[in-house]
């Protein structure tokens, strides 16, 4: 069996054990959370409304109890430094590129592309056909 349908399984398997641990709570005791989701993007990019779909899926597919507030760059904190906001508990949940976080991780950069880097569809081809998958576990 391959990586991506191991992947796959688990995740699936990892879904239904949530769907049914939160089917088991009953509804008095489940508390909702609102939570702070700092992001570099400013208003308007294309990346920015995927980060706010984002955070209105998570509140549909939690009925409301999970809401996301969605802040744009540098609201709070640098907009370059979304992973320490996070990590510093300023916001709970960070929508970030993984270059950014070159200071930290610079395998990141490897998974956020770069100038002369490749192109989403060889990063793909990597990744499936030339073992890329194997090197990333």
């Amino acid at each position: 069996m391959t990586f991506w349908k191991k992947a796959g399984l688990r995740t699936l398997a990892a879904g239904a054990a949530l769907a049914v641990g939160i089917s088991l709570v009953p509804a008095a005791k489940a508390q909702n959370v609102e939570w702070s989701m700092a992001t570099p993007w400013a208003g308007g990019h294309w990346i920015d409304l995927g980060a706010k779909r984002f955070a209105e899926l998570v509140g549909q597919m939690t009925d409301g109890r999970v809401k996301i507030n969605v802040f744009p760059a540098g609201t709070l904190g640098s907009a370059l430094k979304v992973t320490e906001t996070v990590q510093s508990g300023v916001a709970e949940v960070g929508h970030n590129w993984p270059a950014y976080d070159w200071g930290i991780d610079r395998t990141g950069v490897i998974f956020g592309g770069w100038s002369g880097g490749l192109t989403p569809e060889e990063y793909m081809l990597w990744l499936y056909n030339a073992g890329g998958a194997e090197l990333w576990k």
